[in-house]
């Protein structure tokens, strides 16, 4: 009776190593997209802004993006946000990793 409770343990464990590693695989792809969404708005401050307020305003939601997740027992938080005035874009980034600030190269260790 032991052995077929050490059974099922070890099956559930495999279960759970597949739906972490299913979990991880989601993570790493958020992580992918902003770093791409990051390097988007580089040089955002030459782009032409939408002559409308309302044009604006939706490049501002349309562009916003943040994330807080957790990878490995370290928490990653990072805001992307996006403000359009009449004549120019602006961004504003931010990243911290276990609540110190990083820069973006400091993320490539979790994407390999």
């Amino acid at each position: 009776m032991k052995t077929l409770l050490t059974i099922q343990a070890d099956e559930h464990q495999k279960i759970n190593d597949q739906n972490d590693q299913s979990n991880r695989k989601k993570l790493i792809d958020e992580l992918k997209r902003f770093v791409e969404h990051w390097h988007k708005f580089d040089s955002c401050y030459f782009w032409s802004s939408p002559t409308s307020a309302s044009g604006r305003r939706s490049e501002e939601k349309r562009n916003y993006l943040s994330i807080d997740i957790v990878i490995d027992n370290i928490r990653i938080v990072g805001v992307i946000r996006v403000s359009c005035s009449c004549k120019n874009y602006y961004c504003y980034k931010s990243l911290s990793i276990d609540g110190t600030k990083k820069t973006i190269c400091s993320l490539n260790k979790f994407l390999k």
